[in-house]
């Protein structure tokens, strides 16, 4: 008890004591430091560590821009305080700690006329140390011009000081392109202008002006800020006084030209010469309605009263045409040089191919192939590939036979690893093409971010050399998978969702998409590594159609119209192709200027642009999206949507009558609609295959269904394809759909 109250009371006296007993002499403060620095853009009057007494006021630094800069603020910093003084706005000063540092602004013009802002800081009487510096802005603007092909600007990338003029040129290429359109973005600010010959407009303190020979002259007197010009170039059509010359070369045929424009009356040339195991076999002439046939070797080939000059043999010869009047288009076709057929070989890393002859060969030769790797320990026989022309087919190295156009070539592999392949009587050129894998125990196994889908796969990060990898590419809400990018080793291809395989390097690998959008990427054999990433696309949620635009059952005139004599039956039908097929079957004004409907990835002087915006604006294609995809591959759902759209405004709610079409399929009722009325037909084993393309053949013979249209009513005389004999199972429907109505 004693001791605590000792220590109780030593406490209370140092408590007693106060804080002076912990305290130490202080002296005042007599001097302090104030530093400055130079920095980018801008200099001070006097640089470095400054000591000044605490009671001097009399100090002062001043801040000026260099040259391409301007002052825009003033700092002050003392420790984690620190004050900044707008120089633009000459109407601040600098306080920290309650201490105010007055700023004076004097303004001056400089050589280019442009107001210069100096700043000056006064010191006062203070205790605190303090740190003074600047920030400058660049006055230096960048002026970006560029163009699409077909346009060459003079300048690429113009800098220019703030003020300063800016002109800029930009020439077409040739003879064949204009300039349509300038994109002019300054900041968050974009415009488009209009251009033709003889235009002069302003946008945004620009001027465009364009001469009678189409070349643009862009014009900025004085540059404030940075800006952007992208040029919108298309092919131009002939002039009255100018003729149109077309230049088609077949399959291993060179030419200069694919197609000019020349004035009227002028002389022209075209030469043609054959490549290495091809012989120029027939030209053909084709004008003012009238086609006419030659050979290299005639010296004289008429169309109508015209007589053009030939010479020249089958590896190489020229057509004079002299005084043209009219359009004109002039093509060669080829056929194999049967004493010199090409073999040729391509041989990836590790692999060697040897073979039992020269680099041609005369028709009806047999050559053998040795196809081997260099190094056993380090590498693996994968693929052989064979083309024989333009078909090949590639087969694991294992494989006892590869089979090209209906031919069997045999295959062997002896002890010492050597593969031989036989390929015998040979009619076409030859291309033999070989792949080794390394002999590491696996591959890496990569996803790529994508938006608005996800992807997974069954396996982790690597898969082992051989093994299988199964992707899911899964849509989000609203949204459906558009494409998919598959890259095997260095290769890669793009597939869109819809296909049912997407090759990689000449290898086929199947993909699938089922009733929920889930699209299946199906890898066998993986031999290199592996990355996928797909792209999805907002699913069109648009109203439908408003009958603005609706089948015109009276129409009389073709929906189709061929390619140089083909027609081209198997090919796939574009999204555009059909637009502007169907566009021929209504009431849609091809002269109208119907609202545009904005997709980013269709111009506006395309050749399909007006049936487009003509659908949009009836309702026919939704335009909630962003894109169009005119050249993407039209579905056999998509198509049949379009016409149901066009016979009907309402809902139709027949039954399904395809298997692997369901109720809640978006193209149901459409699918269902145009099946009812015998328009569109399934297939034998009781699907309709709506993920599958559409061919121009089949789109010719459901758009007479549509139509009504018969044999008894067109007049297909002087119709003819060349690509479709009277044995084509389309042949009587691709005559009448080319066709005027009687």
């Amino acid at each position: 008890m004693k001791a605590r109250r000792i220590i109780s009371a030593a406490m209370a006296a140092m408590l007693a004591l106060g804080s002076t007993a912990f305290a130490v002499d202080e002296q005042p403060k007599t001097e302090r430091i104030v530093t400055t620095q130079n920095g980018t853009g801008y200099t001070v009057s006097s640089v470095g560590r400054h000591i000044i007494a605490t009671d001097d006021s009399s100090q002062s630094f001043a801040f000026a821009s260099t040259d391409g800069y301007d002052l825009s603020q003033l700092m002050i910093t003392d420790g984690e305080f620190t004050d900044r003084a707008d120089v633009a706005s000459l109407d601040k000063d600098l306080t920290m700690n309650g201490t105010t540092y007055p700023i004076r602004y004097e303004s001056k013009i400089d050589a280019q006329g442009t107001s210069v802002i100096r700043a000056t800081v006064s010191i006062p009487a203070a205790q605190d140390d303090i740190t003074l510096s600047a920030e400058a802005t660049s006055t230096a603007y960048t002026v970006t011009a560029m163009s699409q092909s077909g346009a060459t600007v003079s300048s690429a990338t113009t800098k220019l000081g703030k003020g300063e003029a800016y002109t800029m040129t930009a020439k077409p290429d040739g003879n064949l392109y204009c300039i349509t359109r300038a994109d002019l973005t300054i900041g968050q600010n974009k415009t488009s202008v209009a251009l033709s010959k003889g235009c002069d407009e302003i946008s945004q303190g620009y001027r465009f002006t364009m001469d009678a020979d189409g070349v643009l002259t862009v014009y900025c007197g004085g540059v404030t800020s940075s800006a952007t010009i992208e040029l919108k170039t298309a092919e131009r059509e002939p002039d009255s006084d100018e003729v149109l010359v077309m230049v088609h070369a077949g399959r291993g045929i060179s030419s200069e030209v694919a197609k000019d424009i020349v004035k009227k009356g002028s002389n022209y040339t075209v030469s043609f010469s054959a490549n290495r195991g091809y012989v120029i076999d027939a030209l053909t002439l084709e004008a003012d309605g009238k086609t006419a046939y030659s050979t290299p070797n005639t010296n004289t080939v008429f169309i109508g009263t015209n007589a053009y000059r030939v010479s020249g043999n089958d590896s190489g010869c020229t057509v004079y045409l002299t005084d043209l009047q009219s359009n004109i288009t002039v093509s060669a076709e080829s056929v194999y040089d049967s004493d010199n057929l090409l073999v040729t070989t391509s041989a990836g890393t590790g692999v060697k191919i040897d073979k039992n002859c020269g680099s041609s060969v005369e028709v009806g030769t047999d050559v053998d192939f040795d196809i081997y790797v260099t190094d056993e320990d380090k590498y693996e026989l994968d693929r052989i590939t064979l083309q024989i022309g333009d078909s090949s087919q590639t087969v694991d190295a294992d494989e006892t036979s590869i089979r090209v156009s209906g031919e069997t070539y045999r295959m062997t592999t002896d002890q010492d690893g050597v593969t031989h392949l036989y390929v015998t009587d040979i009619d076409k050129p030859v291309r033999v093409s070989a792949t080794a894998s390394q002999n590491n125990t696996s591959h890496s196994v990569t996803i790529q971010k994508s938006n608005n889908l996800t992807i997974s796969k069954n396996t982790g990060s690597t898969v082992s050399h051989g093994k299988d990898v199964k992707f899911l590419v899964k849509p989000d809400s609203g949204y459906t998978v558009d494409t998919v990018t598959l890259k095997i080793g260095s290769e890669s291809a793009t597939a869109y969702a819809g296909a049912s395989i997407i090759a990689v390097g000449g290898v086929a690998y199947d993909m699938e998409r089922s009733d929920d959008g889930t699209v299946t990427v199906y890898v066998d054999n993986v031999r290199a590594n592996v990355s996928i990433s797909a792209e999805a696309e907002k699913i069109a949620t648009g109203s439908g159609s408003n009958g603005k635009i609706s089948i015109n059952r009276s129409a009389k005139s073709p929906f189709f119209i061929g390619y140089d004599s083909q027609f081209y039956p198997e090919d796939n039908m574009t999204r555009a192709e059909a637009v502007q097929l169907l566009s021929r079957m209504t009431n849609a004004d091809p002269n109208a200027s119907y609202p545009l409907a904005g997709f980013s990835d269709v111009q506006s002087d395309a050749y399909y642009a007006n049936a487009l915006n003509a659908f949009a604006y009836g309702g026919i294609v939704d335009v909630d999206t962003s894109y169009f995809r005119p050249y993407a591959p039209i579905t056999r759902a998509e198509f049949v949507e379009m016409m149901y759209r066009l016979d009907t405004t309402g809902s139709y709610n027949g039954s399904t009558r395809f298997y692997d079409v369901p109720s809640v399929m978006r193209e149901a009722s459409a699918i269902s609609y145009c099946a009812d009325r015998g328009w569109v037909n399934g297939y034998p084993d009781g699907s309709f295959q709506p993920s599958g393309y559409i061919t121009r053949a089949e789109a010719a013979a459901v758009v007479n269904r549509t139509m009504g249209r018969t044999l008894s009513s067109s007049n297909v005389s002087g119709v003819n394809y060349t690509d479709v004999p009277q044995s084509h199972w389309a042949y009587n429907d691709i005559l009448i759909a080319s066709s005027y109505q009687w």
